[in-house]
């Protein structure tokens, strides 16, 4: 058993942002740092001992020291310890629980940890106290953090002389200061608010209409303290907020607290966090009574939750198998007055006690799952319990609802608005529905319903005023008519109750509708009003499509997302099974002339038909050839709309999918000139260099579409985006269209050389992204993938000119060998190795593959260690895959066996503590120039020895708590060549080690001995003012310009005669290191 806790790579629960800028620390707000707060403090620890430890750093203004029942420390939960075995840990964890019988648990756990406030006289101090990282006292760490911008002394600044009244934004009268604050955001409104007590007043009334309603979406650019401010100054007057908590992951409790506080009147509150905790939600006003909790995974005791909101009315959530926290809500009557129930739920839940709320009107239902429908339990216990009080019933699953489940709908006689995915046996059952009397709106699919079957649905029910019937046959001018006369004869008779008009959603063409109702002279078009399907404002089901393009519908016209109106379509996905080509073409033909028609077998697309009947076939063969795309272009734009409405589209009672084709392909991509264009436009009269100067200052989608322009406008953006286009981040492709996208590689890709593909930033086009690198980035040097699936037959297309692969953020690859065996001059590669790839790796190593291969980066869990074979390799980085597991030891005896006098560089950024076996391992590896190490214990005189052998080493990183300062000097003298030594976690350097240091390279010097490179570089944890102090007190012993002290931006020269020696200091949070797994997590800037 081992201790295993590693306090540097454990991220503070409540991290806040702050920086360093010479000798003191800042919060995000630029507001000096005097006052920090400290907290996972362990109770062992006595308040003398801590307080000791604070007051080493400097002056103590205030300190707070008190029982903390939020935050557990290490030592508490017993989180320092690995086992060897499991059955030691289990034996372990009995005795623990062992130990608790007959104590009070809930204080055990709520009182076990301390923490508190310190202020400081000096803001210096309590940087020096941040520096110190990690902070430990006798054994046992604890968490150190700047308090919260509005309880720093200085935040308000410190006046030393009276502020100027004569501002002239102070002469303008109050109703100005309001119009100027309309066109602020919400983080500079709160800055203008906090400037003084009459720019508080001003915001306060332009703030009355706009901040009822919120969404922390808001807050994304706002620091803690503006979000703070905002609550305190306007929280009365918020009524609807949406916390999407995800953004600020840091402060979740804290602007639920900040909600709970300030936001008295909240009526409506929604919920994305992933666990919703009830010490917080019973803070909550009690005057809320809407709730959305759609995106929350984990509640704590929900039905207590529920009963505290008396007046909730309607309640969005997510409900799982936890059938008895459902039960305890219902049965205790926690929502006494909640009449809207929206839940998303799977089909293994036993939502059906939900329908015995006692004042339920209205219910919506989606599942989880593809194909499954989990309402028909649900709707057996509403017939049972509601049939006369529902009002509202929705379903948005996606599966088919059988005849059996319409016949129990039907007998809901209350009902007013019914909603249904796609269903059977419609016209079976429109005599039961006629117990409907009073519904108003109904909205279903389905694609065998006669014209006369809707008239009887309508008929059936008196007060149907809004019926949207998907994926029925074109609605001729007889139905239509008929509704009109239904409508007369209801009026004569005396029994219209009907609300007009009459809307009716159907897929057709609104302009060949008007056509039909012009035609009859008879027909009374104001009784019926008919609304095209897609711009109905209706929660119906929709069913992603795989390659989806985006679009939109505008009238009678679809257009790309580039506005260029929609005349070709592409169809794949069709199934071959479907009789002939004829008839696939005789569906499209339905809608409009045709002018071009392709067809062709897909190998990439599998219908859901075939995909369903692989059984006992060649599988592929199958897969190559059995799905059918193509592409159809028609002559009136209206046309290809119209087969965009119609869906789903289906043939035969076979599914396949449609869409735009893409923007470049549109007759009308530029346009239909109908007269000479003008050629005296003034920016046509700029000279070229000119233009190029322009296109600096946009960003990249305005440049490609400034390309776009004419001919000389391309000329000019080529000349532009020589020097800069040669490294590219598809981040940069997130506002743009695909067709921007697709210019921008037809116009530059053969200057890029270092691509980064972010693909999830655009997922729908992931595989046209990578096709258009594939053909146009022909001269591409380095090349990252951040996609979660690599396929082979994309990457075998990739230009061989590739020396630098990073496939870090991959997790399945399609024949690895193959792709990487393609890139015969990779010299670089970065990836994850898994023991799942482990004969890929035999192959690519015994099959050399990799010739030339020299920088490998991996990060693994295990089965690494075959890559220490690789012919040419020169330097590995590894990673952990899993926090406290090391799979780097059984690597590091291959490379000492394979790669002794080779290896020129080794960094392992593990979590765990390196064992002193493994860094003798390591001294073994003669040629190495680079080390970097993670946090080990066994840095010790026996090892300093050993690194004798490291004759070459110049730059070595590590952390280590109990190395003394003779043991640096030692390590310094043993590697001839170091000169760039950064060690972690040391204690404070005093004169006596500087002044060695600087002794042993004046020694090296004259005996001639020098081999390092100057200056020498040590990083350590100390604050530079004090380190510079420390020289200047001692220039008898240290002449100037002997040390050179360094930071980022500031730099302090001290001189000597001719002296070319230079010692740079530059402390922990400061080093230009990668060294990201030590710093990253805490260094924010």
């Amino acid at each position: 058993m081992c201790d295993m806790y590693d306090p540097s790579n454990i991220k503070p629960d409540y991290y806040i942002d702050h920086y360093i800028e010479g000798p003191i620390a800042y919060t995000e707000d630029h507001v000096p740092v005097k006052r920090l707060r400290f907290f996972k403090v362990c109770p062992q620890m006595a308040e003398n001992t801590l307080k000791a430890f604070f007051e080493r750093f400097g002056n103590i203004l205030e300190w707070r020291l008190a029982k903390d029942p939020k935050n557990m420390c290490e030592h508490c939960l017993g989180s320092g310890v690995i086992y060897s075995s499991v059955e030691e840990a289990e034996k372990s964890l009995l005795n623990y629980i062992v130990s608790l019988e007959g104590r009070d648990l809930k204080n055990t756990l709520q009182h076990k940890c301390l923490s508190g406030e310190v202020l400081y006289a000096n803001a210096e101090d309590a940087a020096s106290v941040l520096l110190c990282y990690p902070h430990c006292e006798e054994g046992k760490y604890f968490k150190v953090e700047p308090s919260y911008t509005w309880k720093q002394p200085d935040v308000y600044g410190t006046p030393t002389a009276q502020q100027s009244q004569s501002t002239p934004i102070l002469s303008l009268p109050d109703d100005c200061l309001v119009h100027i604050l309309q066109f602020l955001d919400l983080g500079d409104k709160i800055r203008f608010a906090r400037t003084c007590q009459r720019f508080r007043a001003a915001y306060k009334i332009a703030a009355t209409g706009s901040c009822k309603t919120i969404d922390t979406d808001q807050f994304a650019h706002m620091t803690l303290w503006d979000i703070y401010d905002f609550f305190h100054l306007t929280g009365d007057k918020v009524q609807d907020i949406s916390c999407i908590l995800s953004l600020k992951t840091r402060f979740n409790d804290e602007v639920l607290a900040m909600v709970a506080g300030y936001c008295r009147n909240l009526v409506s509150l929604s919920l994305h966090a992933k666990a919703i905790k009830k010490d917080i939600m019973l803070k909550m006003p009690t005057s809320i009574e809407k709730l959305d909790f759609t995106y929350c995974e984990e509640f704590d005791d929900l039905a207590t939750i529920l009963k505290h909101f008396s007046k909730l009315k309607e309640l969005t959530c997510e409900v799982t198998d936890l059938q008895e926290v459902w039960l305890d809500v219902v049965r205790a009557n926690c929502c006494p007055s909640l009449e809207v129930l929206n839940i998303t739920t799977d089909c293994d839940a036993d939502c059906q006690i939900l329908a015995q709320l006692p004042k339920l009107k209205s219910v919506t239902i989606k599942s989880m799952f593809y194909d499954k429908d989990p309402s028909e339990k649900f709707i057996h216990q509403l017939v049972e319990h509601k049939a006369e009080q529902l009002e509202r019933f929705e379903d948005n699953s996606d599966c088919t609802l059988p005849r059996r489940q319409l016949s129990l709908i039907a007998k809901l006689s209350g009902l007013r608005a019914l909603i249904l995915p796609f269903v059977v046996g419609m016209e079976e059952i429109v005599t039961e529905f006629e117990d409907l009397k009073n519904l108003e709106e109904l909205t279903f699919y389905c694609s065998k319903m006669s014209h006369a079957a809707i008239l009887d649905l309508f008929i059936a029910c008196p007060k149907l005023s809004r019926l949207t019937a998907y994926g029925v046959a074109k609605p001729e001018r007889e139905l239509m008519l008929n509704i009109v006369t239904r409508v007369r004869l209801e009026q004569a008779n005396k029994e219209m109750h009907r609300k007009l008009p009459i809307e009716l959603g159907l897929n057709r063409d609104l302009k060949k509708i008007d056509i039909a109702f012009t035609e009859s002279n008879n027909s009374s078009p104001r009784h019926v009003k008919i609304i095209s399907c897609q711009v109905l404002k209706i929660s119906l089901f929709s069913q992603q499509q795989d390659y989806y393009i985006d679009h939109y519908i505008e009238g009678p016209i679809a257009y790309t997302e580039d506005h260029v109106p929609v005349k070709r379509l592409r169809f794949f996905k069709v199934c071959p099974q479907m009789a002939a080509e004829n008839t696939l073409k005789a569906f499209f033909e339905r809608f409009g002339n045709i002018l071009e028609w392709r067809l062709a077998k897909d190998p990439k697309n599998m219908c859901e038909h075939c995909l369903g009947s692989l059984e006992g076939r060649d599988l592929k063969n199958t897969l190559q050839h059995e799905c059918l795309s193509g592409e159809v272009l028609y002559a009136n734009a209206e046309d290809a709309a119209s087969v965009l409405l119609c869906y789903p589209h289906c043939e035969e009672g076979k599914y396949f999918k449609v869409e735009p084709s893409y923007t470049w392909k549109q007759p009308d991509v530029y346009g239909t000139p109908t007269a000479q264009q003008s050629q005296s436009a003034p920016i046509l009269s700029l000279p070229d260099d000119c233009l190029v100067h322009i296109l600096q200052f946009l960003d990249l989608g305005d440049k490609i579409r400034f390309a776009r322009t004419c001919q000389r406008f391309t000329a000019a953006y080529k000349i532009a985006v020589t020097g800069w286009c040669k490294t590219i981040d598809t981040d940069q492709f997130g506002h743009m269209t695909l067709w921007d996208i697709y210019d921008f590689f037809q116009l530059t890709g053969d200057k890029v050389q270092d691509i980064s593909c972010t693909l999830i930033a655009k997922t729908m086009f992931n595989d046209e992204v990578l096709a258009m690198v594939v053909g146009y980035c022909r001269n591409l040097v380095s090349l990252s993938l951040h996609v979660k699936a690599i396929t082979k037959d994309i990457m075998l297309k990739m230009p061989t000119s590739i020396v630098k692969l990073d496939f870090t953020y991959c997790k399945e690859f399609d024949d690895l060998a193959t792709i990487l065996k393609h890139f015969s001059k990779l010299k670089e590669l970065s990836c994850k190795v898994s023991d799942l790839q482990e004969k890929a790796w035999l192959d690519i190593v015994r099959e050399n593959y990799c010739p030339s291969l020299e920088v490998l980066n991996v990060t693994t869990g295990t089965g690494c260690q075959i890559l220490a074979q690789l012919p040419k390799l020169k330097s590995v980085r590894i990673d952990p895959q899993f926090y406290a597991e090391d799979p780097s030891h059984k690597l590091i005896q291959q490379l000492v066996e394979h790669k002794a006098e080779q290896l020129e560089r080794f960094e392992d950024t593990g979590d765990c503590k390196m064992p002193r076996r493994k860094l003798s391992l390591i001294a073994k590896l003669s040629e190495l120039r680079t080390l970097i190490l993670p946090f080990q214990e066994g840095m010790t005189k026996d090892i300093v020895k050993e690194f004798e052998d490291l004759k070459n080493l110049e730059e070595l990183t590590f952390y280590c708590s109990k190395m003394s300062h003779a043991d640096i000097l030692a390590l310094l003298i043993a590697c001839p060549k170091l000169s760039r030594l950064t060690a972690y976690g040391l204690v404070k350097p005093e004169r006596e080690l500087i002044l060695k240091i600087v002794a042993r390279v004046r020694l090296e010097q004259a005996n001639k001995e020098m081999h390092r490179k100057l200056p020498i570089e040590l990083g350590l944890n100390r604050d530079l003012k004090k380190i510079e102090g420390l020289i200047v007190k001692n220039q008898v012993t240290v002449p100037e310009e002997t040390i050179k002290i360094i930071s980022n931006d500031e730099f302090y020269d001290l001189d000597n005669d001719s002296s070319t020696q230079k010692l740079l200091l530059f402390f922990n949070g400061r080093i230009k290191m990668n060294y990201a797994n030590i710093l990253a997590q805490y260094s924010r800037k």
